[in-house]
């Protein structure tokens, strides 16, 4: 299982987006769906004289979401923005990360990288998004 698929089965156990549609690299138009899309970013963090490296995998977390521009709808987003990334951080503060199958890979850390956001509104949804990382091991 590729690294990717691995992070969409773990955000898939996250109770606020329990029950959401989850893509890879594709936002629906529709409200409460999501998509994990890749980061570019130099995926080596650490290089060790034994060959073992520390890695990151950056991604984005994007959504739609009901959204009518009225206090409660902001209010509604935010608190998901807080409660999603209290939970990533427990998730990663309890050593329960997305599982890495590979023998050669151990995770180290998931982290947010930037705090949730509004991307764009429509009158009745808006793209959010979240960046974040995962930190891993790779023996060689």
């Amino acid at each position: 299982m590729s690294i990717i698929e691995s992070i969409k089965d773990y955000l898939a156990a996250c109770p606020y987006l329990s029950g959401k549609e989850i893509n890879i690299n594709y936002l629906s138009p529709n409200p409460d769906s999501f998509a994990i899309d890749n980061v570019a970013k130099n995926p080596i963090v650490k290089r060790y004289v034994s060959g073992e490296t520390i890695r990151q995998y950056c991604f984005l977390l994007a959504g739609r979401v009901v959204y009518d521009g009225d206090l409660n709808s902001n209010i509604e987003i935010s608190q998901f923005f807080e409660s999603f990334e209290n939970w990533i951080s427990a998730q990663n503060e309890a050593g329960v990360f997305p599982d890495l199958a590979d023998n050669d890979i151990t995770p180290i850390a998931i982290e947010v990288t930037k705090s949730g956001e509004i991307q764009d509104t429509a009158r009745t949804s808006a793209r959010i998004q979240f960046e974040l990382r995962l930190l891993y091991k790779r023996n060689n």
